[in-house]
């Protein structure tokens, strides 16, 4: 056989002989042993959604960590614990309490000895906002009724509603529900205190009833009272309070 040629295998038929290896053959003249490449080490998983595992998991990484399934889940939000509102007291709600609207009086600011003088108080539902308990709150105050002071010892309770003379079709010193005749002349402070209901408004956690009537800080007015004597004066005693009769 010569180098590169080829021979005849037993049974026929030509086979190539292997070349000879160049170098580090050694005996049987054998070839370079082929060369393995090794398998790239995976790169680390970073998500973020690999974590501690579960009871129930079974970690798949040497480093002992589980696929957060719950992470790429939808989940509802929970929805805040209910605080526990204490029944609402007229002490909590009293600072809330809007003021009295001022008090009037027919005629302004006068009054004739002996003969009805009508106190005129008007009011509305309010609400007012702040805090109570920690929470956001708004307090509704209806008022219902409002306590008449006259100044000269009389004091009365009357519903909310009434009005003037010609409101309320009547003729002029006529007596009204909040009317007063006061018996001595003289300078008199006239306060009207308001009472309401109130209840107070949480949103989402309710509304709380409170337990009673809260009354709104007095509104005053200064009345004198004069005597109703027959004669021609120039003024009034609205005008001129040391005028005569006045």
């Amino acid at each position: 056989m010569s180098i590169g040629g080829s021979f005849t295998q037993p049974g026929g038929g030509q086979q190539a002989a292997p070349e000879t290896g160049n170098g580090g053959g050694g005996n049987g003249g054998g070839g370079t042993a082929p060369v393995v490449e090794a398998e790239p080490e995976p790169e680390p998983l970073t998500d973020p959604r690999w974590g501690p595992c579960r009871d129930d998991q079974q970690s798949p990484r040497a480093d002992g960590l589980c696929w957060q399934d719950w992470a790429t889940e939808e989940t509802e939000p929970e929805e805040p614990e209910a605080p526990v509102i204490p029944a609402v007291t007229v002490a909590d709600v009293v600072r809330f309490a809007p003021a009295t609207p001022a008090v009037g009086t027919e005629p302004g600011g006068v009054a004739i000895v002996g003969m009805p003088m009508n106190v005129v108080v008007t009011a509305s539902t309010q609400t007012m906002s702040g805090q109570l308990f920690g929470l956001p709150v708004s307090v509704t105050f209806t008022p219902v009724e409002a306590v008449l002071d006259y100044g000269d010892g009389t004091t009365q309770t009357v519903p909310i509603g009434g009005g003037t003379w010609e409101q309320l079709g009547q003729p002029e010193f006529t007596p009204t529900a909040t009317s007063h005749a006061y018996r001595d002349r003289g300078v008199y402070t006239l306060s009207a205190t308001l009472r309401s209901t109130a209840v107070a408004d949480f949103g989402v956690w309710g509304t709380r009833p409170v337990d009673g009537l809260v009354a709104s800080p007095p509104s005053t007015a200064r009345v004198q009272a004069v005597t109703a004597d027959t004669g021609l004066v120039q003024y009034t005693c609205a005008e001129n309070p040391t005028g005569p009769g006045c």
